[in-house]
């Protein structure tokens, strides 16, 4: 078993996306917390990490570099528990790149954007 030190970014996939979180200094009977923004919770929560995997296994797991010591990303993360999740502008992938101090972006939603352009493309092209 791999050790989850607070502040280390984790990943589970969920069918074609990865899901996202920071692992927290809480512990809940022995498990670690996890600070994370999803669709099944309506938002951000902190929760343990066996509820965050959901039955999936761990295919993602960093020690972020983030431009602050990790408590400050901790404090960061738990400031937006409560706020909603949006697949847009407010997913697990921004919730995290913001916790970490940087851009609110989400690469998978960037490449899924770019494939559904290239694949409208084409259609229309296939169309003339």
């Amino acid at each position: 078993m791999v050790t989850l030190a607070p502040g280390y970014t984790i990943g589970v996939q969920v069918g074609p996306i990865t899901h996202v979180g920071i692992v927290s200094d809480k512990y809940a009977n022995g498990v670690p917390m996890v600070i994370s923004n999803s669709r099944r919770t309506g938002g951000v929560a902190e929760e343990p990490l066996n509820i965050f995997q959901g039955g999936y296994a761990l295919v993602d797991i960093a020690q972020a570099t983030a431009s602050m010591p990790v408590w400050q990303v901790l404090l960061r993360a738990r400031s937006m528990i409560g706020s909603r999740w949006n697949l847009f502008s407010w997913n697990c992938e921004h919730f995290v790149n913001w916790a970490y101090g940087f851009e609110a972006k989400s690469r998978q939603l960037d490449q899924a954007s770019a494939f559904a352009g290239v694949a409208l493309l084409l259609v229309g092209l296939a169309r003339a």
